[in-house]
């Protein structure tokens, strides 16, 4: 009887399947609460973009560090984000009711507003995982680079509108991101953040687009 071999492409397919299923079920786990939805993002983020630049590891060990590591800034990032979209998003809500010149006004200026928002945190967390910045400096750069990248900032809005779409659309979507369409979106995007970010980089370097 021929031995089992580990290094089975077939073996390794399946295993990699099955840390991406075990990445996504912590790491929908641990965006029950605000307060852990923040670290979570962030350690997806790293995760997701090393297994794209073929930094392979341990995929759930490393998740559980980085999650540990940035916990405080990434948490503080997602609690004042979604505190601050919050209030836009009722505000313009707010102000569109009121159905005048003026409420119609402030409830544009309100969403362009949450749109800002939306696209730093599109930012925010890959950065926080890739570069070793303090939290007003990540937050800078995040909106920076939305601006200056515009392109790609609008490339990463349609891919997350399509899945965002798909997803209240088909009920069995809803299944699919639940087990594993989280760590699979983020590997994705994770290709767009590297090229990205390359630029960027030099060594341990720091972006620099706020300067």
């Amino acid at each position: 009887m021929t031995p089992f071999k580990y290094d089975n492409p077939v073996f390794e397919y399946l295993n990699m399947a099955a840390q991406y299923i075990a990445l996504n079920l912590i790491f929908v786990a641990c965006c029950i609460t605000v307060i852990t939805a923040g670290p979570a993002f962030a350690a997806l983020s790293q995760v997701t973009m090393r297994e794209a630049r073929d930094e392979h590891g341990y995929i759930i060990k490393g998740y559980f560090r980085a999650f540990k590591e940035m916990f405080v800034q990434a948490g503080l990032t997602f609690l004042l984000i979604g505190a601050m979209f919050a209030a836009g998003a009722y505000a313009g809500i707010f102000w569109f009711t009121l159905d005048t010149t003026f409420g119609t006004a402030a409830a544009v200026i309100s969403a362009i507003f949450c749109v800002i928002l939306l696209n730093i945190g599109l930012y925010v967390f890959p950065l926080m995982a890739r570069f070793d910045n303090n939290f007003w400096q990540t937050l800078k750069n995040a909106f920076f680079m939305s601006c200056i990248h515009a392109k790609t900032t609008m490339i990463l809005l349609l891919i997350l509108a399509a899945v965002v779409s798909v997803v209240c659309l088909f009920e069995p979507m809803r299944i699919f991101m639940v087990v594993v369409g989280f760590s699979f979106y983020g590997y994705c995007v994770s290709f767009i953040y590297n090229r990205l970010f390359k630029e960027y980089e030099t060594g341990a370097a720091q972006p620099e687009v706020s300067e």
